[in-house]
């Protein structure tokens, strides 16, 4: 990996809490907003100098090269911007989800 954070660093796990109830809730849907989480945090993160080390299904782990810019990539004002379109797409996936389950009995 390049561009590695050196001396003091700062590290930041992140996971969607409730989300393997989430997954099953959604289905198919879930990829997108999966997705959706992915290049939000990847932008919100990076803006902020965060380097992603690794990432396993919705959990991240970036490093900073100061803990000051990882508080405000986790809790800054900009970054929480991020959950309103995050909600919207998980409600409007959830939506698509259950038209197609109704669809899906309306047929049996």
């Amino acid at each position: 990996m390049s561009g590695l954070p050196t001396g003091t660093v700062t590290f930041v796990f992140t996971d969607i809490e409730g989300s393997t109830s989430l997954l099953k809730a959604l289905g198919d849907d879930y990829g997108e907003v999966l997705s959706t989480h992915r290049r939000l945090m990847r932008d919100c993160f990076g803006t902020r100098g965060g380097v992603e080390i690794d990432t396993q299904g919705d959990a991240f782990f970036f490093a900073f090269p100061r803990a000051r810019d990882a508080v405000s990539a986790a809790v800054g004002d900009a970054c929480m911007q991020i959950l309103p379109g995050m909600m919207r797409t998980v409600y409007a996936a959830g939506r698509l989800s259950y038209k197609r389950r109704h669809e899906l009995r309306q047929r049996q």
